[in-house]
């Protein structure tokens, strides 16, 4: 039995939203994740304890945002006209938000399934100078001291197929409930804000199969973070940024360097040891030539 109470519904709109974002994207295995960077950046992760997290409207490929609304728009376009009209009003409106950038605030790091990926090397070794730290995933989400349910550890998508189907089921879903409620007074509003929600999520996960062998992995943190947003400039824009705390010494579990040096390895090695962190070190089988 569908209740009319208007507190009832929220909690049920938002429960629809919940569940899709937890059963569509959620990375559930407990994983190596591999974060790849430099030497520098990785101490200074380890040192203060916290991965920087960009907004993901700054990304540096706009073309990945701008494909993800593009796939959002089209799929939406071709079933509309099966949901119901208070949830197609309600849809519209939250196409309009996500065009023109105005949807909620979401902040995001990337991780890899992959722990020698030359792709992953090429974008972001920095030559000689880089490294990728392998956290335990379950372990690393454990060791925060943020509320577990407003962080998610979320698969990208890069299957055409699979993005038609995630949003086909949580507008499916908002449809069969909408039809259930006697009375549909004040619901597009409700209904526009867990659509512009569930979709920034689609956002930031879909991408073009073309980049399908980086087997990304991106950590986010969604909606209620603003209260803790920083700012750094780059390249002309004031970007806000968050942070995400965790511990090293229970979730850091492997480092990975690009090119075989054994002074660095020794001095990664005594550090890591100073700090009580009992993570391995190895060396990349890449070939590092290929990559200069």
């Amino acid at each position: 039995m569908i209740t009319d109470d208007i507190s009832q519904i929220i909690e049920d709109i938002n429960e629809i939203q919940y569940r899709c974002e937890f059963d569509m994207f959620a990375m559930t295995d407990d994983i190596t994740l591999w974060h790849y960077t430099t030497v520098d950046s990785m101490f200074e992760i380890i040192e203060s304890r916290q991965i920087w997290m960009s907004d993901a409207r700054y990304l540096n490929d706009k073309s990945e945002i701008f494909g993800a609304y593009k796939t959002i728009q089209k799929v939406c376009k071709k079933i509309s006209k099966s949901l119901h009209p208070v949830l197609q009003r309600a849809l519209s409106d939250s196409l309009i938000e996500l065009k023109e950038q105005k949807q909620p605030c979401i902040f995001v790091t990337s991780f890899s399934k992959a722990s020698d990926s030359l792709s992953q090397w090429k974008g972001y070794a920095n030559q000689r100078n880089g490294v990728s730290i392998g956290f335990r995933a379950t372990k690393f989400k454990q060791s925060t001291p943020l509320n577990p349910n407003s962080t998610l550890l979320v698969k990208v998508i890069y299957s055409n197929e699979d993005k038609e189907a995630m949003i086909r089921v949580f507008l499916d879903r908002l449809s069969q409930f909408v039809q259930q409620l006697k009375t549909h007074k004040g619901l597009d509003s409700l209904l526009s804000t867990s659509i512009s929600s569930y979709f920034s999520i689609c956002m930031i996960s879909f991408k073009a199969e073309c980049w399908r062998e980086e087997c990304e992995i991106r950590l986010v943190i969604p909606h209620d973070y603003e209260k803790d947003v920083k700012f750094r400039t780059k390249s002309g824009y004031i970007i806000p940024y968050g942070v995400y705390a965790f511990e090293p010494k229970t979730s850091l579990e492997t480092i990975c360097l690009l090119e075989q040096n054994s002074l660095r390895v020794v001095s990664i090695q005594e550090y890591l040891h100073r700090k009580k962190i009992k993570a391995s070190v190895k060396v990349s089988n890449v070939d590092f030539q290929f990559i200069n």
